[in-house]
């Protein structure tokens, strides 16, 4: 142990004693000279007494001890002949104290401990500053320094550290104390933990981000040189309790879609990152409204109104859309929630259910209807062939029929026009099928006077006029001669021919062709036989294994179970030399081509025809005919008694239905 003095007057031990209570004690005398002493302060041990002093200066004394000190240490010094404790130190020497009797006397002390301030656990941001202070209870003062492993940074007590990064994270950093006059060194270390990050945030999932409703779904989110571990929260629209850094999705639905931010926070730094990511739920098909003009079922409209037909579908993906006219597709879109479908005038025929399907890749399709309802005058069903003439034999039965469109049903009232008035023959019957309606008027064993015409009137109350046309009803016979004959040549061996077929006379007619070269006069049969398909429509043959380059005659005859009346007009066509050939887009091209132009001459020569025929009828001219050892003959058998007239009936052209055009506009 050492203490520090500074005397007036060095002593000089003048004897030693050991008392009973086992301190050692040592008595100094005063030379002129003060001697440097040094004692062994130990019960049983020598004293070593070394250096010395000086009056008025400040002298150390040293006792070092190498034995075990059993009861504590004290110093002592005569003072005017006596001996006085000036300094006593426990047994581990580490307290040391004046006694107080003497002054200028106080223990060389420390340091015993070590204290570094701020007390904190070594925490630093990144881009920060710290300072640390190093304090130490020390007598006299200590000297201090700051060791980073084993290279000194400064040598005082004060360690300053700034524009810390995170390559210091884990430095150890050492403060040494040191009592020179001991000497003795205590020391204390801190480890620096640097606050950082984050630098970045990554969002991972155990499945595709592309769903189907009903699925699971885990995302993780991670953060990249976070010091310490960074704290982590999710956002879908409003924050997502409880914070984690996975988000458990279960049963996932529609509503779940859209973007999720997790967001990744350093507390100690400040710093927070955010990562977003979008999740796509995928759902099947559903059809949220199907209407026409904005109206849901059933829409009622008179006819020419504008129509759209709009379908709107919620799905994901988009939606493979068709809109239905009953079976017939209007329009179809894919990849799309809306469709629509617009035509300019709403007509008769557009009425019935029009339907709205939907479908994508997640499940079948759906649909939904909604219904038109088109108010309409009656008018004729285009559909079905417009039969003006009828014929029975006499005594047997006949029906007469008119096919219209109309809406709401019409009725049908029937009249027989004679000698210019009208009697009413009852209304018949009637069938009606969605819009389209059939009229009916049967006459049973039918005599020379039900012959004439009839009128059949038929309404239903709609705005516009009436539907007025004339029918009429003669005994049967040989079917009218056909018209409007027409024949061409495609190539060098063959003739096409067409015709338009006439009125059957009452009874089931067939047709033959004949042909024959120019230079030829024998007439030779083509071996097809060709059925009726109803009056005013065309029929169509091809004569085969003609020579090239050659003229061919044609003509048609049409008879039935009572005969005929004659061939048609001979045509002419000229077969194509070798090698060449017209080929047509399509026979229809052909046909319409060669015989569009004959026919409106023919309906005005059929119409002029049919004219003559009725007065000539009406005046008795009956045509018979009659079949014997294969020939046919007729002969003009006057009727004078029969004789009639229809002057000043007035008659009303066809109304043709027009087919409306019909536009589209698609909105995706």
């Amino acid at each position: 142990m050492a203490f520090i003095s500074t005397l007036p007057n060095a002593a000089t031990p003048i004897q030693e004693d050991e008392s009973e209570s086992g301190l050692v004690r040592k008595y100094y005398t005063r030379p002129s000279t003060i001697p440097p002493v040094s004692t062994l302060c130990e019960a049983n041990t020598a004293i070593d007494c070394m250096t010395g002093g000086y009056p008025g200066q400040r002298t150390q004394l040293i006792c070092r001890i190498s034995g075990t000190v059993s009861k504590g240490i004290i110093w002592s010094r005569t003072n005017n002949g006596q001996q006085e404790d000036v300094v006593s130190c426990n047994t581990a020497n580490t307290v040391c104290f004046p006694l107080g009797r003497l002054t200028g006397y106080r223990a060389v002390d420390g340091p015993d401990s070590v204290t570094i301030r701020p007390q904190f656990s070594g925490y630093a941001a990144e881009g920060g500053s710290l300072t640390v202070n190093c304090e130490a209870d020390c007598d006299p003062p200590c000297v201090f320094s700051w060791k980073l492993g084993t290279q000194e940074i400064t040598a005082n007590s004060q360690l300053k550290l700034s524009n810390i990064n995170r390559s210091q994270n884990g430095n150890v950093y050492t403060c040494k104390v040191t009592n020179t006059v001991i000497p003795k060194s205590n020391s204390k270390q801190f480890t620096l933990r640097v606050y950082y990050g984050p630098d970045s945030v990554q969002i991972t999932s155990n499945s595709s981000l592309t769903l189907k409703e009903g699925d699971d779904v885990a995302m993780s989110c991670g953060a990249t040189n976070c010091s310490p571990s960074c704290s982590f929260t999710w956002k879908f629209k409003s924050p997502i309790e409880p914070t984690s850094s996975v988000l458990s999705l279960n049963n996932i639905q529609r509503s779940a879609a859209g973007d999720y931010t997790c967001t990744a926070r350093n507390t100690n730094t400040q710093k927070s990152l955010e990562k977003k990511i979008s999740l796509d739920v995928q759902y099947q098909s559903s059809i949220t409204s199907v209407t026409l003009n904005s109206q849901y079922t059933p829409v009622t409209v008179d006819e020419l109104t504008p129509m759209t037909l709009r379908c709107d579908v919620d799905s994901n993906p988009g939606s493979h859309i068709k809109l239905l006219n009953n079976s017939q597709t209007s329009r179809e879109v894919t990849h799309s929630k809306q469709a629509e479908y617009t035509w300019n005038e709403a007509g008769c025929l557009d009425a019935g259910h029009y339907t709205c399907e939907a479908g994508n890749n997640i499940k079948s399709a759906v649909s939904e209807s909604v219904q038109l309802v088109v108010r309409c005058s009656p008018r004729l069903d285009h559909r079905v062939p417009f039969q003006k003439e009828f014929a029975a034999a006499v005594g047997g039965d006949v029906t007469l029929n008119i096919s219209v469109i109309a809406n709401p049903s019409p009725t049908f009232t029937w009249y027989k026009l004679t000698d210019g008035n009208k009697h009413s023959v009852g209304s018949g019957s009637s069938s009606t099928t969605d819009v389209s309606a059939v009229g009916k008027l049967t006459l049973t064993n039918v005599q020379q006077g039900d012959i004439g015409t009839y009128q059949v009137v038929v309404s239903n109350g709609a705005k516009n006029t009436d539907l007025v046309k004339n029918l009429t009803f003669d005994v049967a016979g040989p079917p009218n001669i056909p018209s409007d004959l027409k024949s061409w040549s495609s190539d060098p061996h063959s003739v096409s021919v067409a015709w338009l077929e006439a009125f059957n006379g009452g009874s089931e007619q067939t047709f033959v062709v004949q042909y024959r070269s120019d230079t030829s006069a024998q007439w030779t049969n083509l071996t097809e036989v060709i059925p009726e398909n109803g009056v005013n429509t065309i029929q169509k043959a091809v004569i085969s294994n003609l020579q090239p380059k050659t003229i061919y005659l044609v003509r048609i005859l049409a008879y039935n179970r009572y005969g005929y009346e004659d061939f048609t007009k001979e045509q002419e066509a000229l077969t194509l030399p070798p090698g060449e050939s017209f080929l047509p887009t399509s026979s229809n091209e052909v046909i319409g081509t060669g015989i569009a132009i004959g026919i409106l001459i023919g309906i005005t020569i059929a119409v002029l025809t049919e004219t003559v025929f009725v007065i000539l009828w009406r005046r008795g001219y009956v045509c018979a005919s009659s079949k014997s050892d294969g020939q046919h003959s007729k002969e003009l058998v006057n009727s004078d008694d029969q004789t009639n007239t229809y002057e000043g009936l007035g008659t009303r052209d066809d109304t043709p239905y027009a087919k409306m055009e019909l536009y589209e506009n698609l909105k995706t």
